[in-house]
């Protein structure tokens, strides 16, 4: 849903003035590995052809990485409302957010290392015992990665000095200036500043009259290049924001709408037939509240400012039960928010 009455382009601030990049590595092993000579015997037994067969043995009790991945998943989802998408796996921090983030990640960090990692690692020969009666003849203790393989950890003096031998046999990350090994657990969280060029002129000016006009446009200087990768820059942070405000607004309205027709459909005679969820309220005020922080941060819309406003003041004192409860309360409050909506343009 493109918005058209918003003016993207009024934010002067760059996006290195309003936050950072963050991108969080965490990886998780499966402990699934592939067994060929398994793979054959099972498409022996059923008179397949052992080339479509591909059987894999869970080496580690499967609930235990499930729980892991599940808290993985729980930390994403905590930091979701501050993250915004930004080419891949980075996302965009605004400097508001910042300490939220690094707490989120820092308690999340903790809780993996002390309540997953080291009890692992610690009964990791137990462990691996348990599965044994599971695997029955499939079992090989051989399939299991060394114990000093699986945590990031610092290198050793030895590995430091056969580093430039071993380049590339070796998954390396650095803590500071600080060569570590990383390990098939791997916890890690990336930051880089908003990549930008100081250069304001730039040869592809429209101004025919500029002296350097497509001067030396077929073999252009090194400033000449470097401020138009400056120019492409400013025009990607302008798409972003755009996409940005575009994204928030469409789930405001999204949000908006659902709320007016649940408040429409609702019969107070017949609750049952017509429910709306007990949610509907915080879940709306969460929207509004997200719609409000991109705003002010990213472009300062008047259009939006006024309709947050408005459908703020809707829910004031209200609760989901009240909206049952109260017929002329429904009706009033699914006005507002209609006006609300009326007024980002969609």
């Amino acid at each position: 849903m493109q918005n058209n009455n918003i003016d993207i382009a009024s934010s002067v601030m760059g996006l290195e003035e309003l936050g950072t990049l963050k991108r969080f590595e965490v990886k998780i092993p499966t402990f699934e590995k592939l067994d060929k000579e398994l793979s054959v015997h099972v498409s022996n037994g059923v008179n397949g052809n052992q080339d479509v067969f591909s059987v894999r043995k869970q080496l580690i009790d499967k609930e235990l990485i499930k729980s892991m991945k599940n808290r993985v998943r729980r930390f994403r989802l905590d930091i979701s409302e501050w993250m915004i998408p930004h080419e891949g796996q980075w996302h965009f921090v605004l400097n508001q957010h910042a300490e939220l983030v690094e707490k989120e990640w820092d308690a999340f960090k903790s809780d993996m290392v002390d309540g997953f990692l080291n009890p692992f690692v610690k009964k990791y020969q137990k462990v691996k015992e348990d599965q044994r009666p599971e695997l029955g003849n499939a079992y090989n203790e051989n399939d299991y990665p060394p114990v000093d393989d699986l945590l990031d950890r610092p290198l050793t003096q030895e590995e430091k000095e056969s580093l430039q031998y071993n380049y590339g046999k070796m998954k390396i990350f650095y803590v500071g200036d600080e060569p570590w090994k990383q390990g098939l657990f791997h916890l890690y969280d990336h930051v880089s500043a908003i990549p930008t060029v100081d250069l304001d002129r730039t040869v592809f000016t429209d101004n025919p009259s500029h002296r350097d006009f497509y001067s030396r446009r077929d073999n252009p200087n090194h400033a000449q290049l470097f401020a138009r990768i400056r120019q492409q820059q400013v025009q990607r942070e302008e798409q972003f924001k755009s996409k940005v405000i575009n994204d928030t607004v469409t789930a405001l309205t999204e949000s908006i709408d659902s709320a007016v027709d649940s408040l429409a459909k609702y019969d107070a005679t017949n609750k049952k037939a017509s429910p709306f969820r007990n949610t509907l309220v915080a879940n709306l005020k969460k929207t509004i509240s997200i719609a409000e922080d991109r705003n002010n941060a990213f472009v300062n819309s008047e259009e939006i400012a006024n309709a947050i406003s408005i459908a703020k003041d809707s829910l004031e004192g209200v609760t989901t039960e009240s909206l049952r409860e109260d017929n002329e309360l429904r009706e009033d409050t699914a006005k507002k928010l209609s006006k609300s909506k009326s007024l980002l343009g969609v």
